[in-house]
């Protein structure tokens, strides 16, 4: 069954921005709220005064619940009420579902989440964040950054700050709107930046992309669709970022978090550029210090509380976006300290049967080695046990080898059944984790295989995985699926 609506019909776009301008309330009902990013964008639309109704297949959380509108568990036609002027939905709802079936039955406006967020972008100036990683942690940077400087803004995004209620980053007459851009399904090109960030462009949604040319073409027509008064933050150390830059018609601003050794003396843009770069980085016990210069100017000393060189270049993305929203640069570089992080993002999880506990979100090949990286450089003497479940079965097969390769820098590696988002479940979802074992193991490394998050939870009860004469052990979680329930099903209490 097709959507009365469908994300390529012009009269959507139009008629969700009447009534993003209208001053009557507007009745809004969200499917597959609990996303990441649907929740986020929830957030936003209360702000602008929207009474909103959801609903999501996953069970309705705590933070969910605190969002102070109806949510529903599972989809139904029942859940949508009478006289709904708007239906938003994720990516990943079908257009069978009940909900997108009795929306249609009642001639509701039917909108996708991406062109939600697009119409938004047009209502709102807009800082638009973009890139295959780094996304929601440089988004976060960003919104936080403006918070402390009391810039007025609201943030759509995927993550949620630690020890931080959401609804004191959405303003109803925000001066930005902070939006994370996804290069899903080309979701990105529904957004209207007059700022914009390219962190990187690098393969990895393979059911959309078949092959480099294409994931560039993308990206080059993000950057094609800068208004020519806009402003592109680009970083230097990406070729193909640099690549599908040269498609904009508008300022480019560089950024640089390698060693100088590391740069080009040039630019694939322009030699006349201005780049942002960094100096003299010392690591700290709870992150990482350096001196961050643009161009030839005075270098300003910055303390990030976050550990590896992904995160130096995600935090001068930020202050650079912050510096073209006309915030000072010692306005950005001082907020940036304060920076409370983002949950599943290098999180610390506390103390539990003498291991440290740390969880991530990476479910990358770069992203691992990035955070394993990260892992070394914070706790250089520490036992490295990482458990790490694979993200989609198309994604693990295609970068089987580029994962292996990231996963044995750590001490022992322990490979769950792949979470098979947007795929079928099927028998690979194991098959295709135990070659992936298979490889760590011919390269020399120590690699298991665990069946399940009960298994792992027992892993972590073994007397037997001692640490260096130390005996401390650091045991990091690493993936985009459920991996982290495995901190809220251990017996007893986290220390």
């Amino acid at each position: 069954m097709e959507n009365k609506i469908t994300e390529n019909a012009p009269d959507s776009r139009d008629s969700f921005a009447k009534l993003l301008r209208r001053s009557a309330p507007v009745k809004a009902h969200l499917i597959g709220v609990r996303g990441a990013g649907m929740r986020s964008l929830a957030i936003s639309l209360l702000a602008n005064g929207w009474q909103l109704t959801g609903s999501d297949a996953a069970a309705v959380s705590n933070a969910t619940q605190a969002a102070h509108f109806p949510v529903f568990h599972g989809h139904a036609a029942a859940h949508l009420p009478e006289n709904t002027d708007v239906v938003i939905h994720s990516l990943a709802i079908p257009a069978d579902n009940p909900e997108m079936r009795a929306a249609v039955e009642q001639g509701c406006l039917i909108v996708s989440y991406a062109q939600a967020l697009g119409r938004l972008s047009e209502q709102i100036p807009t800082v638009a964040v973009a890139g295959t990683h780094g996304k929601t942690t440089t988004s976060s940077l960003l919104s936080h950054i403006l918070s402390t400087a009391g810039c007025t803004h609201q943030l759509v995004n995927g993550g949620r700050f630690l020890h931080t209620q959401e609804k004191a980053i959405s303003s109803e007459k925000p001066d930005w709107l902070v939006a994370e851009s996804c290069e899903f399904r080309r979701s990105f090109l529904e957004i209207s930046p007059k700022i914009a960030i390219l962190l990187s462009v690098e393969a990895d949604h393979f059911d959309c992309y078949p092959d480099e040319a294409a994931l560039v073409a993308a990206f080059a027509d993000f950057c094609s669709r800068m208004p020519s008064e806009g402003k592109l933050l680009v970083n230097a150390a990406c070729p193909r970022a640099l690549r599908a830059a040269q498609a904009a018609d508008c300022s480019i601003i560089c950024f640089d978090a390698r060693d100088v050794s590391a740069r080009s003396s040039t630019n694939a843009i322009d030699e006349a550029t201005h780049t942002w770069t960094v100096g003299n980085r010392i690591q700290t016990h709870n992150g990482v210090e350096f001196e961050l210069q643009y161009g030839d100017q005075q270098p300003h000393a910055c303390r990030l509380p976050l550990s590896g060189e992904h995160q130096i270049s995600n935090a001068i993305a930020a202050i650079a976006a912050a510096v073209e929203c006309g915030l000072e640069l010692k306005q950005a570089v001082l907020a940036v300290e304060s920076f409370p992080g983002v949950e599943r993002r290098f999180q610390l999880r506390g103390l539990y049967a003498d291991w440290l506990l740390l969880d991530d979100y990476a479910h990358h090949p770069t992203e691992i080695r990035a955070t394993i990286s990260a892992a070394r450089e914070r706790f250089p003497d520490y036992l490295l046990t990482v458990a790490f479940q694979p993200h989609q079965i198309q994604r693990t097969e295609r970068l089987m080898s580029e994962f292996a390769d990231a996963l044995r820098l750590a001490d022992r590696v322990f490979v769950l059944p792949v979470f098979a988002a947007r795929e079928t479940a099927d028998q690979r979802v194991i098959s295709t984790s135990q070659q992936l074992v298979q490889q760590g193991l011919e390269r020399g490394a120590e690699f298991q295989f665990c069946p399940t998050l009960d298994q792992l939870r027992l892993i972590l009860d073994d007397k037997h995985l001692t640490g260096p004469e130390t005996g401390r052990r650091l045991f990091l979680t690493l993936g985009a699926g459920d991996i982290d329930r495995i901190f809220y099903e251990l017996p007893g209490q986290i220390r």
